[in-house]
């Protein structure tokens, strides 16, 4: 008799680690993304996860983060004032 073998994907996201959707289970967006979504740096960090992507290195990725990290900055701002 063989042994199962689960049918899995060793790449394949898990739900939980997609960030940015709405699961099927729930029709909330996960907090994070809200507030990127509303706090008008939604490029800058698309161009951080992207830049990450193409890299798998932080630390190539200092310029992009530094741009985010300046727009959530001034977000805090805007908000504590």
């Amino acid at each position: 008799m063989a042994d199962h073998v689960p049918n899995h994907q060793p790449h394949e996201r898990s739900p939980s680690a997609t960030k940015g959707t709405i699961s099927s289970d729930h029709d909330e967006e996960d907090p994070y993304d809200a507030r990127i979504r509303r706090s008008g740096c939604k490029m800058q960090h698309e161009a951080l996860q992207n830049c990450y992507i193409d890299h798998h290195d932080w630390r190539k990725c200092r310029e992009e983060m530094k741009k985010f990290r300046e727009c959530m900055s001034q977000l805090q701002q805007r908000e504590h004032s």
